[in-house]
């Protein structure tokens, strides 16, 4: 066996990877962040996305751009900076990046035991569509880490409708990779519900390309059923209660929103900030913020939503300060 070290810096390829569309895209940058920065401190990582959303800079262009000075500058001390920089711009032991060329090389067809991220956190049985969406790059790139071609696979997320293609070898070699990259995600593995929504046949010939098929069916495609249920929560959605709970109650909006505009059935933007507006008036801090918007005239969706994310990162943060206490 040989080795060959590299010296490279560059962005994590869970960022490099996302499309041109997602790669500007303010909710799926974050989510891929969360990704991403997994291991740093909870508080520097809700403090570096906050800042990182209040500075404008949730894209995959401006994010390349990014180092130790430049957060510095930022209020991030030298430390949480380097941190930070250290995953942004993954390097092996944080010096270079080692690639190890075996003689048997087609024996071993590149392949290693990395597992995906944890499986997104599922509700009703599933996740939603935007966390999946942002939780995919990730299971890609350990795929291509894995030696495998992932075209197949991206063309089935890409149009979940569509058949697969008949020359696919279901249950052969990389068609188990495929299966076992999803059944062994994260520390947890897949959650039993998402397990057993297969259908038996799939469980049992473990044929990876037909579950992630029926996985991003049952996500990312939208019934008339459904949409009636997606529109009725809009239109009455749960009111937030207690701080800790806005910031999840918020992206669960968005994804509401983000399926019925999906379905062709986007709410106008009158009764998308009566709907935050509902969902929020429990709160007085969230009450203050839509005064103040008022107040400036600033009243779009992107204004509200933006300020009351902002909120619900403070929570967030004020709330894991606590714990660490």
């Amino acid at each position: 066996m040989s080795v060959q070290v590299v010296a490279s810096v560059s962005l994590d390829p869970r960022l490099l990877r996302l499309s041109e569309a997602e790669a500007e895209s303010e909710d799926v940058v974050r989510g891929a962040l969360g990704a991403v920065l997994e291991g740093i401190p909870v508080v520097l990582l809700d403090r570096f996305v906050q800042t990182v959303y209040a500075e404008d800079m949730c894209s995959v262009a401006v994010l390349e751009m990014l180092d130790v000075p430049q957060l510095q500058s930022m209020g991030f001390t030298r430390g949480e900076a380097m941190r930070i920089c250290g995953k942004m711009f993954p390097r092996s032991a944080s010096v270079a990046s080692v690639q190890r060329v075996l003689a048997d090389s087609v024996a071993s067809n590149g392949r290693s035991g990395e597992c995906a991220p944890e499986f997104p956190e599922i509700s009703g049985g599933l996740p939603s569509a935007r966390d999946l969406k942002a939780w995919m790059p990730s299971v890609l790139d350990v795929l291509e880490r894995r030696g495998l071609d992932v075209r197949e696979l991206s063309e089935v997320m890409r149009s979940p409708r569509s058949e697969i293609d008949p020359r696919w070898d279901h249950g052969g070699a990389s068609d188990r990779e495929l299966w076992s990259v999803l059944l062994r995600c994260g520390k947890r593995g897949l959650p039993a519900d998402v397990m057993m929504s297969f259908p038996a046949s799939v469980r049992d010939g473990r044929q990876g390309l037909r579950a992630f098929q029926h996985l991003f069916r049952r996500v990312l495609l939208v019934t008339d059923e459904s949409l009636a249920a997606l529109q009725a929560w809009f239109d009455a959605p749960p009111v937030v209660r207690k701080r800790g709970d806005l910031l999840p109650a918020l992206n669960n909006w968005k994804n509401v929103v983000e399926e019925l505009e999906r379905a062709g059935c986007l709410p106008w933007p009158p009764a998308q900030r009566q709907s935050l507006v509902k969902m929020t008036t429990a709160l007085e801090e969230a009450r203050a913020v839509v005064f103040a918007l008022k107040a400036v005239d600033k009243l779009e969706v992107a204004d509200l939503l933006g300020g009351l994310e902002r909120l619900g990162m403070e929570y967030s943060s004020q709330q894991q300060q606590q714990k660490a206490l």
